[in-house]
């Protein structure tokens, strides 16, 4: 809440469509969407609990502008 990387979201992203997934160290999924502009504010998306800090793991699924697919998996350092 210091207005520094208050949120974690894809910079300039040309996507036509995205799917990604946040899961916490155990495997449980903590945030998803499909908004192409989406922001995660480090919240449970089922109770809006703030998630503890640690590693976290982002899958990706997105089509370009072109039509091109990528996907993938990034790992998120959550630090409070």
């Amino acid at each position: 809440n210091d207005q520094l990387n208050d949120t974690y979201f894809l910079k300039e992203v040309f996507a036509k469509s995205l799917n990604i997934s946040i899961y916490d160290q155990w495997g449980t999924k903590v945030f998803t969407s499909i908004d192409v502009d989406f922001q995660w504010e480090g919240t449970h998306m089922k109770n809006g609990v703030i998630c503890p800090q640690g590693t976290y793991t982002l899958e990706y699924e997105i089509m370009g502008v072109n039509g091109s697919n990528y996907n993938g998996i990034v790992t998120i350092h959550l630090v409070r």
